[in-house]
C-alpha cells in the first residue's frame, strides 16, 4: 500500500501492517506492506492526522519473501534505481510517485512500464491536495531503474520510489510437495502438507504424501482464501534404503551428513530459497597409519597433474592387494614434509596416476607414504559430531574403532604434522583400544565425547593441566 498526505500530519500503521518505508519532506509518503493470509476484509482502516489523503493498494500473487523498496533522495518525478538483497529472477517493480497542491496530472507510466494508477484528493474543479501514480513491471533482474513518469507539468515537492517483489522461485509441478495455510471455512487442510497432482494452467489436485486422494467429506465447506508453500527440495545422491544409515551434525546453517558408503556430504543455506548440497574437500586428510613395510612408492614429478607414482610391490596396500580400482579421489601422502597427491585412475595394482595437491618432496623412492583413510575401498565415516571445536568422524568400514578429529577451529582440515613437532590444534586419529572389534555407532557431545559401539559406550575428554 503507497500513501500520501497533504504538507502537514502523519499516518499510523495499520493493524497487522508493516511500514516498509516512508519520505518526510514538505508532506509525509508511506509505504506498508502485509503478508496475506485469507482472512483479510475488503476494506483497509488507515488512521491519519491529515485532511486531505490518497492511497493505492496492489494485492500480489506467485510471489513469496517480503518486499525491498527505496524512495529517491531528492524531490523528483523519478524512481531511484533499486537493487534486490536477492539473486537475479522474476520480479515485479512498482514504480510510484506522488506530488502535493497541483493541478498537473500523470499522463504516462515510466518506459516500459504500465498499468498507470493513478488517484488524486481534489479540493475543488482540476486541483488535488495530493496526487499519487503506481505503474508496474516484471523482468527477469534483480536490478532496476525506472524513467520518470511524464506529467502535465512540474509537480509540487514529488516523492518517487520503487518498489520490488520477489516472483515464485518455481511454479509448482506434478509430484511438488506443498504446505496449505490460510484457507477459511475448510480449516482441515492447514499447516498439513500434501502432493500435487493433475496440475493444469489455473488448478490442481491434493494427494497425502504417501499418494493417496485426500477425503474431504468430513471437512468443512470452503469460505475464501489460502495460500501454498512449496517445500524446497535439492537432489541427492542418497536413496531410500540409505536413510536410516545417515548421522549428522549441525552448527548454524551447516549441516555435515555421514553414510558409510558415501562421501562426507555439506548442507549449507545462505537464504530462505538458497540451499547447496556438496561433497567436502577436506584439506591433507585424513590419513591412514604410515607405511612399515619395505615397499616403496616412486613418483614421477613432484608438482602438476597426471604424474604417476608406482610402487615397488603390493604388500602393504590395500591389505596387500595392491591399488584397486576403488582407489580413485583416494588421497596419497609421500615423502617428507606435507605433499599430498589424489588419485585419479589405477592402471594396476602397482600404477596409478595423481594430481599433485602439495608438492611432493622427492622423485626418489621412497618408503615413507601413506594413503587416505576415507575412499571406496576403505569405506566412509557412519557417524559424526562437534566437540571441543573439532568436527569428529567414526566408523568407517575399514577402521571401525577408530575416531578422526580435524584440526580445532578448523572443521574440514584433517592436517598432520607429519614429521615435527606435534602442535595441540592439529588433527587427531586415535583408535579405541579395547578386547573386541566393536564398530562406532555413534557420537554424542557432552562434557565429554560420548562413543557408543555395538559392545559399549566409551569416554572421550580432552587432557588437563597435569596430564602427560
Amino acid at each position: 500500500m503507497i500513501v500520501k498526505l497533504g504538507s502537514t500530519g502523519t499516518a499510523t500503521t495499520p493493524t497487522g501492517w508493516t511500514l516498509l518505508t516512508s519520505r518526510s519532506s514538505t508532506g509525509n509518503s508511506y509505504i506498508y506492506y502485509k503478508v496475506s493470509d485469507g482472512t483479510e476484509s475488503t476494506s483497509i482502516n488507515l488512521t491519519v492526522t491529515s485532511s486531505h489523503v490518497s492511497a493505492i493498494t496492489y494485492r500480489i500473487s506467485n510471489y513469496e519473501g517480503l518486499p525491498e523498496a527505496s524512495f529517491a533522495a531528492t524531490n523528483v518525478n523519478d524512481p531511484p534505481s533499486l537493487t534486490t538483497s536477492w539473486s537475479s529472477t522474476k520480479n515485479l517493480f512498482i514504480a510510484a510517485c506522488t506530488t502535493r497542491q497541483s493541478n498537473n496530472a500523470f499522463t504516462a507510466a515510466p518506459t516500459n512500464y504500465s498499468n498507470l494508477k493513478t488517484i488524486g484528493d481534489p479540493s475543488s474543479g482540476t486541483t488535488a491536495h495530493v496526487r499519487l501514480a503506481t505503474a508496474t513491471r516484471e523482468v527477469n533482474s534483480n536490478i532496476e531503474d525506472p524513467a520518470a513518469f511524464t506529467t502535465t507539468g512540474t509537480l509540487d515537492n514529488p516523492h518517487s520510489a520503487t518498489i520490488a517483489i520477489k516472483g515464485a522461485t518455481t511454479d509448482i509441478a506434478n509430484g511438488d510437495t506443498i504446505v496449505i495455510s490460510g484457507v477459511v471455512g475448510m480449516t482441515q487442510v492447514n499447516g498439513k502438507r500434501f502432493t500435487v497432482s493433475n496440475k493444469t494452467t489455473t488448478t490442481f489436485e491434493l494427494k497425502d504424501i504417501d499418494g493417496n486422494n485426500v477425503n474431504t467429506s468430513s471437512y468443512t465447506t470452503y469460505t475464501s482464501g489460502g495460500v501454498f508453500n512449496r517445500v524446497y527440495t535439492l537432489p541427492t545422491p542418497f536413496n531410500t534404503a540409505d536413510l536410516p544409515n545417515l548421522k549428522f551434525a549441525q552448527s548454524a546453517d551447516v549441516m555435515y551428513i555421514c553414510h558409510p558408503s558415501y562421501h562426507v556430504h555439506k548442507l549449507s543455506r545462505t537464504g530462505h530459497t538458497d540451499w547447496f548440497l556438496d561433497d567436502v574437500e577436506f584439506t591433507a586428510g585424513p590419513l591412514m597409519d604410515h607405511n612399515i613395510e619395505l615397499t616403496t612408492l616412486t613418483a614421477s614429478a613432484t608438482t602438476g597433474n597426471g604424474i604417476t607414482i608406482t610402487a615397488s610391490d603390493i604388500v602393504g596396500i590395500n591389505n596387500d592387494t595392491g591399488f584397486q580400482s576403488t582407489d580413485v579421489n583416494r588421497l596419497v601422502h609421500l615423502g617428507t614434509g606435507k605433499g599430498l597427491a589424489k588419485i585419479t585412475s589405477v592402471a594396476s595394482t602397482l600404477l596409478v596416476t595423481a594430481d599433485v595437491i602439495t608438492a611432493l618432496s622427492t622423485t626418489s623412492a621412497t618408503a615413507d607414504w601413506s594413503l587416505g583413510a576415507w575412499s571406496v575401498t576403505t569405506g566412509y565415516p557412519s557417524c559424526v559430531s562437534f566437540y571441543e571445536q573439532r568436527l569428529v568422524f567414526a566408523g568407517t568400514t575399514e577402521q571401525p574403532q577408530t575416531l578422526f578429529f580435524s584440526k580445532s577451529g578448523d572443521y574440514e582440515n584433517f592436517d598432520e604434522n607429519y614429521h615435527g613437532t606435534v602442535a595441540d590444534d592439529d588433527s587427531i586419529t586415535y583408535t579405541i583400544a579395547s578386547n573386541q572389534v566393536n564398530a562406532i555407532r555413534f557420537l554424542s557431545a557432552t562434557r565429554t565425547l560420548i562413543v557408543g559401539t555395538v559392545g559399549g559406550e566409551f569416554s572421550v575428554s580432552g587432557g588437563g593441566t597435569d596430564d602427560p
